[in-house]
């Protein structure tokens, strides 16, 4: 052992190597307070405020020479400086003429202050009046790597782009209150599904024949509204509109009421915020202006807070793709369809995404929103307590600005403590109004929580979850879309809450009384599957009242007529059940019982008496506590039967008219006390209704698992063996069929199974109501069981035999391992003895005792578990704890850095694996590709060195990440020699992989503006952008591919990446010029192609364009290049212009090419005539052609012949092909068939085969 250890020794030069070590660089939001006794910037005066923005730039400076000192920690990835660090190359920090300088940072956040009692605005860059001393130049800077973010509280945030490291001392910085890292937001993405409206249009519009079944002066009553408006006849599904003006206890026999009731003002005069993806209103119907704004009011992408122009007004995206969320949200608040109120003005401040901007975002409506007018929506969030957002949110809160925010997806508990790690943002600041989900149907019970929202106590109000909402990707004005999230249900609460607001003009609402009104006007109780001490409140907009279509008629009496449901009162008024009649029903309060339902407390006494005697089996009261265990397991009571009694067709009924109010219970539970029926309501209801649907299936599961364990006890006839003929194997695996045999639940199966398996509560409940058949369940396998009981006692014995000899057998086990746990002394112990002990417990031996016992050691497993105390291996525990302290917990400084050292010697120094560089020749390649085929290196892939195995432990970030790297040299180095040996399969393998994102490829010019904005939204999507930034798992190959085969990888260096990035970040306004040309009816033009081979494979196109008329001439020459060179002359007497452009896809073929191509087009019939041919799936109008052969002259020896008439040998069959096709005669070979020897052995494609075929 210490040889091998004397073999890796190397001299501990702890300065000769440099590591990069990456390190996550982020922005931060940091929090500067410059006096305790500071008011909120914006209350401070002028001059304070100037005071303010002094000392902020003065923090800003030193925050930016903190960035400065540390540059070198700024490294990405792939061990480079960040990018985003140039900036510091373009600032001149250095002293001028004997004088400093000072960077002067641009503040754009509007200027608020206290003038003549009224607010004033101005832009803080505007009104920098710092007392600037002679001797400091200040230079005026917009810095993308610090910059101001907005006033909270008594303090003001920036953001600063920092290491980890410039994080750690900014943090301390004097004047620094916080630092918090930022991140991306989440939007609550849910479900969306896009659709075309075939019947658009039938929404909003007034049904044909008037049917009055809703009156409209009750409705007024009701609600207090000045007037009344109905969405009629909404046919878009789901509908999630009707839900917020009625209750959901409806006969669900009779057809559902699908209007939508709203006041008038509908949220007139209103403004409602949405910070959120963008908006795209492209004139959809949805996006009506006529009496009110809706409009894009700024982009906040990266540290830019950009008022919108015109044109952006009505089309905006933070992120600069179709947003969809953005859309969802605004629509179903104040979509003139599918919107609450239809009237509120609806602004977006589009975000890119991050939670630093999202504070910009709330800032800016601080700035320019109306208080007390104003609503922001927050349908996002994302984890983590931050300080400034809870003290910005109750900045704008106590301003008076109402915010309601989504409680989020992920059936989680919102409103956890901020110290918690699952800490909700925004819902646990406990300070907006926070919404839930519930699935959006009426079942006439109420409604089920969406399995996806979150719950808590600090949930203010639940809403639909499933929303429909106008689609605008397209031209079409009603095409729409249907989403799921809680972030669909908060657009719905804001909605509601500016239709309160636009009704009561009088009042100046604030956030809590928001809060408290939404509650007020909530419908409670009426929501099942809410836990943890959540609210049960679902919202509401003031109507309650339930109309049914087919109830025309709502009057009654001499000259009406009849109610068709329900109690026709003194007033001949009909109410029907649903709606609460109560005592109008009575005749002594002059209820007309000829025309409809009346009673008398008497008779609806006695009735409901006899109604609770005659469903008396249905008094069932399936507690449902906490722990749904504690009923599974009582015995006593059989849940299954109760559960089935629950749900005959006679008890449902009976229920529902509780529900319904159909009982006559219902008129006498005011006057006379009925147990069950005074504390049976929706909620009771619904738990046992989901409880019974689930109890068998569950109960099923687990008692089958309980069977399962027990099937473990049906040993066969493993013990009919010579237990002196057992190999370890065979042996181990007694050893574990002896420790089944012997457990408790074992023993009692042998002497009784079925009562055994009723002796469980699933499986004893199951069989009591019939569900399972516990007798015939081992019958398929009755001899076997029986088999086993016979020979109960004989087996019994065997297994105190098979255990006789254990801690015998253990010792001899451990013996082999001795070396590793003796010696084990800590006294007097040198650095090299510690790292000596170290490299020995990381040792492939030793760690396999100490970390794979089962397979290393398994008797001695066995034994422990069996006799609990044997020395020898109490030892080995020991001594693994040993080293665990020695050389990973408590491990010296000094020991660490050494064992760090030799590591990266080692890795720097191995030449197993190489960076592949296609520069490189195949003469290189191929002795690389030796080095990596030989054993030593072969080996190494499997056996880490040791040094780097311990230093694996250590759990630190650089050494780690290096040792990543270069296993992954190793893998890669794998994977670049099989392939060089298999360049068909390569290319292949590559095409495949590009194929995968051709929607993120684009090798031509958009055919028109439509087309380009399509592009766009694909070029920037994110899935798109980090396809570009890191290519794809098949850019190695394709790299290898690119020897054999020219292959053009769309990425940040292509030349049609940058035209797309040009064009797509730019201003949405996009002329495209396309690809024509403009000539007079007379004009020729004739156009020939003429294409050659140079002997470097590169392909030269001209074209010459020849124009005669019988006037002045003009001569324009254009020269594009991309893979080819064209060159285009031109005559006309007409202006002319002409984009030349190459059509390509991802293949390029450098092939041999004996073709002319001709095209003669004439303008004036717009024909085109070519005499070239399309030979392949790529887009090219060159017929390819290929006198290139292949010739074996030696099994390692492969020519390439072209035209050209250059030859290749490669050393390892480095093989370079254009279109001949490789055969054998024997087996396949190449790594999509596996790899084989001579022998025909297979290997697998990264395992070694010494001998290729």
């Amino acid at each position: 052992m210490n040889n091998f250890i004397l073999l890796y020794t190397v001299i501990i030069l702890l300065n000769c190597f440099i590591f990069s070590a990456y390190t996550e660089n982020a922005d931060y939001i940091i929090a500067i307070l410059r006096n305790d006794s500071d008011k909120n910037y914006d209350d401070e005066n002028p001059d304070i405020q100037n005071e303010i923005d002094e000392f902020l730039d003065d923090k800003m400076n030193e925050i930016y020479n903190v960035i400065i000192s540390k540059k070198d920690t700024y490294i990405t990835k792939d061990g480079k400086q960040d990018e985003k660090l140039n900036e510091l190359n373009s600032i001149p920090l250095e002293k001028r003429s004997g004088e400093s300088s000072k960077l002067l940072f641009i503040n754009k956040r509007k200027k608020i202050y206290t003038n003549n009692n009224k607010n004033s605005f101005k832009l803080s860059s505007d009104t920098h009046n710092f007392s600037k001393s002679s001797k400091i130049e200040y230079i005026p800077i917009e810095s993308d790597l610090v910059n101001h973010i907005c006033p909270v509280s008594n303090y003001y945030t920036v953001s600063a782009y920092l290491s980890k490291e410039a994080a750690k001392i900014v943090s301390e910085m004097e004047n620094v209150i916080h630092c918090e890292k930022s991140g991306d937001i989440n939007f609550y993405p849910g479900k969306t599904k896009i659709l075309n409206n075939n019947n658009s249009k039938k929404i909003n519009k007034k049904r044909t024949e008037k049917l009055y079944y809703y009156d409209m002066d009750k409705i007024k009553n009701e609600t207090k509204w000045f007037d009344v408006s109905v969405q009629d006849n909404i046919d878009f599904t789901p509908n999630h509109l009707s839900l917020i003006s009625q209750s959901p206890l409806i006969d669900t026999n009779k057809i559902i009421d699908s209007n939508y009731y709203y006041p008038s003002s509908a949220g007139k005069g209103i403004d409602i915020y949405f910070i959120d993806q963008g908006l795209y209103t492209n004139q959809h119907r949805d996006f009506n202006t006529e009496e009110r704004i809706i409009t894009c009011d700024a982009i906040i992408r990266g540290h830019n807070v950009h008022h919108t122009t015109d044109e952006e007004k009505n089309n905006c995206s933070g992120s600069g793709v179709y947003p969809d969320h953005g859309v969802m949200v605004s629509s179903v608040s104040g979509g003139t369809i599918y919107g609450v109120a239809k009237k509120a003005n609806l602004h977006m401040i589009a975000i890119d995404g991050k939670i630093i901007n999202v504070l910009r975002g709330i800032d800016y409506v601080l700035q320019y929103g109306k208080p007390h007018k104003t609503i922001i929506n927050l349908s996002l969030g994302h984890k983590g307590y931050s300080k400034i957002e809870n003290d910005k949110i109750t900045d704008l809160i106590n301003k008076g600005y109402i915010i309601i925010v989504s409680s989020g997806n992920e059936e989680d508990n919102c409103c956890v403590d901020k110290s918690d790690e699952n800490f909700h943002s925004f819902a646990g600041y406990r300070k907006a109004i926070t919404v839930g989900a519930v699935n959006t149907e009426l079942n006439g019970k109420g409604y089920v929580k969406a399995s996806y929202s979150d719950y808590g106590d600090c949930i203010d109000i639940y809403a639909p979850g499933d929303v429909t909402f106008a689609n605008t990707r397209d031209s079409s004005d009603d095409d729409f879309s249907i989403e799921t999230g809680t972030s669909c249900a908060t657009p719905l609460v804001a909605g509601v809450a500016a239709t309160i607001m636009s009704e009561h003009t009088e009042i100046e609402f604030d956030n809590e009384l928001m809060r408290k009104t939404l509650i007020e006007m909530s419908i409670k109780d009426v929501i099942y599957g809410l836990k943890d001490n959540t609210p049960n409140r679902f919202i509401n907009n003031g109507k309650y009242h339930i109309y049914y279509p087919e109830d025309t008629n709502n009057r009654c009496g001499q000259s009406e007529g009849s109610c068709s449901d329900g109690c026709c009162t003194i007033d001949g008024e009909c109410i029907t059940f649903q709606n609460n009649p109560g005592d109008k029903c009575f005749i002594e309060n002059g209820c007309q019982n000829e025309f409809g339902y009346c009673t008398t407390l008497e008779e609806s006494i006695k009735e409901c008496e006899k109604e609770l005697k005659e469903n008396e089996e249905c008094f069932i009261d399936i507690s449902l506590n906490s722990n749904n265990n504690n009923i599974i397991n009582n015995k006593s009571i059989n849940i299954i039967n109760q559960c089935k009694i629950f749900q005959t067709d006679k008890c449902q009924e009976f229920y529902k008219n509780q529900f319904s109010n159909r009982s006559s219970c219902y008129f006498v539970k005011n006057y006379k006390k009925f147990e069950y029926i005074n504390n049976l309501d929706t909620l009771k209801y619904n738990e046992n209704y989901y409880y019974c649907n689930n109890i068998v299936e569950k109960m099923k599961e687990d008692c089958n698992e309980y069977i399962d364990d027990i099937e473990r006890c049906l040993v066969g006839n493993e013990f009919d063996r010579d237990f002196d003929e057992l190999d370890e194997y065979d042996r181990s695996y007694l050893y574990e069929v002896c420790e089944i045999f012997e457990t408790d639940n074992c023993m009692k199966f042998y002497k009784n199974a079925n009562e055994m398996l009723r002796s469980h509560p699933s499986c004893f409940q199951l069989y009591e109501a019939g569900e399972y058949n516990i007798d015939a369940y081992f019958l398929y396998d009755k001899r076997r069981v029986n088999l086993v009981v016979d020979n109960f006692e004989e087996n019994y014995n065997k297994c105190q035999l098979l255990n006789s000899d254990l801690v015998q057998r253990c010792n001899s086990e451990l013996e082999e391992y001795k070396e590793c746990f003796t010696n084990i002394s800590k006294e007097n112990l040198t650095n090299e003895d510690i790292k000596e002990k170290c490299y020995l417990y990381t040792s492939e031996e030793c760690n396999s005792i100490f970390n794979d016992m089962d397979f290393s050691i398994p008797t001695c497993v066995h034994a422990q578990r069996y006799y609990n105390n044997i020395t020898l291996f109490n030892e080995m525990l020991e001594a693994k704890n040993y080293y665990i302290d020695i050389c990973e917990t408590n491990i010296k400084k000094e020991v660490k850095e050494e064992v760090i050292t030799e590591c990266m010697n080692y890795m720097e120094k191995d030449k197993c694996g190489f960076d592949y560089k296609p520069e490189m020749s195949d003469d290189e390649l191929s002795q690389k590709c030796e080095i990596h085929y030989s054993d030593e290196c072969y080996y190494s892939q499997y056996d880490l060195y040791i040094p780097c195995e311990l230093a694996k432990k250590f759990n630190e970030e650089e050494i780690q990440s290096a040792i990543e790297n270069h296993i992954k040299k190793y893998r890669d180095t794998d994977e670049i020699c099989n392939y060089l040996d298999y360049p068909e399969w390569a290319i292949k393998t590559c095409e495949k992989g590009i194929n995968t994102k051709m929607d993120c490829i684009f090798n031509d010019e958009p055919v028109d503006n439509n087309d380009l904005i399509y592009r766009c939204i694909s070029f920037l999507d994110n899935k798109c952008q980090n396809f570009y930034e890191n290519q794809w798992d098949n850019a190695l190959i394709c790299k290898v591919a690119e020897r054999f085969e020219n292959i053009e990888i769309f990425n940040k260096s292509n030349k049609w990446y940058k035209y797309y990035d040009e064009a797509c970040n730019k201003e949405p306004t996009i002329t495209i010029i396309t690809p024509t040309t403009t000539t007079s009816t007379t004009t020729t033009t004739t156009t020939t192609t003429t294409t050659t081979t140079t002997p470097t494979t590169s392909t030269t196109t001209t074209t010459t364009t020849t124009t005669t008329t019988p006037t002045t001439t003009t001569t324009t020459t254009t020269t594009t290049t991309t893979t080819t060179t064209t060159t285009t002359t031109n005559k006309s007497t007409t202006t002319k212009k002409t984009i030349a452009s190459k059509k390509t896809y991802t293949f390029k073929k450098s092939i041999t090419t004996k073709k002319t191509s001709k095209r003669t087009t004439t303008k004036k019939s717009n024909k085109k005539t070519s005499t070239s041919k399309k030979t392949h799936t790529i887009k090219n109008s060159i017929k390819k052609t290929s006198t290139s052969k292949k010739s074996h002259t030696t099994k390692k020896s492969i020519k390439k012949i072209t035209t050209s008439k250059k030859s290749h040998t490669t050393k390892k069959s480095i093989k370079k092909t254009t279109t001949s096709k490789k055969s054998h005669t024997t087996n396949k070979y190449g790594p999509e068939f596996g790899l084989y020897t001579k022998s025909g052995d297979y290997c697998s494609k990264y395992d070694y085969c010494k001998e290729k075929y």
